[in-house]
């Protein structure tokens, strides 16, 4: 239960009381507890303002509970990563980029992109009558591909996601499958199919990070979070339909 309290002061904006970088990057195969957590959270409130708005709005009211809920972190990754995709030039360029404290049209695109997508998205599971396994189930997703990228990956720097992927060896990883596996199970085909294309898709961000950036950071790993999570998205809307 602590490392449970340790994930969610981490991930979320929920007040309760954290523990050290090290005990949380310790914790970090219950993150996907915290991803069944923010879905049903965000399920409910996007059911009732469903009832309420249209669907548009409550797609965009459900993507502003998320992002509040969580406090941004992931969003700035977005930000970052944008930014580094769009320089040219060594690899240690691309990192201090996304270490900047300005903002280009790369970041920009990246966030404004991933999280427009987010949105229609959602709208689409509420026309699909589908928020249930569509919410719940990609952010559960998202979560587990944190676990993924840090298992895959190696630091590209010394920093918070350093700490993380130290921490994610091959027992932490599998605790971390076991978890998703079973809450993803809840949701049958669909859910092994998000189970089996979260580790398909962190794998090949690892590599292109590994490639582009000579590493993983937290950035990165704040990146693939929403980007995950929009995937996961789509590719549950393209099987239901």
């Amino acid at each position: 239960m602590k490392r449970v309290r340790y994930a969610l002061a981490f991930l979320t904006r929920i007040p309760v009381k954290g523990g050290t970088l090290e005990e949380t990057a310790e914790a970090s195969y219950v993150f996907p507890l915290i991803g069944l957590c923010v879905g049903c959270a965000s399920f409910a409130f996007s059911w009732c303002a469903h009832r309420v708005f249209p669907y548009t709005l409550a797609g965009v009211f459900t993507l502003g509970f998320l992002m509040v809920l969580t406090g941004l972190h992931h969003t700035d990754g977005l930000l970052d990563m944008g930014d580094a995709l769009l320089v040219t030039g060594t690899r240690e360029k691309k990192i201090d980029v996304m270490h900047d404290h300005f903002i280009g049209i790369g970041g920009f695109f990246l966030a404004f992109f991933v999280l427009l997508t987010t949105v229609f998205c959602i709208v689409e599971f509420m026309a699909l009558n589908s928020l249930f396994v569509g919410l719940i189930g990609s952010e559960v997703s998202a979560k587990f591909s944190m676990n993924c990228i840090a298992f895959f990956g190696t630091p590209s720097h010394e920093g918070m996601g350093s700490r993380v992927i130290q921490a994610t060896d091959r027992k932490l990883f599998l605790k971390s499958c076991l978890i998703s596996g079973i809450v993803l199970s809840v949701f049958l085909e669909v859910g092994a199919l998000l189970f089996v294309s979260t580790l398909v898709f962190a794998y090949l961000l690892a590599v292109g990070a590994e490639r582009n950036l000579g590493g993983i950071g937290g950035d990165f790993i704040g990146a693939a979070h929403d980007t995950t999570r929009m995937m996961s998205m789509i590719l549950l809307i393209v099987v239901m339909r």
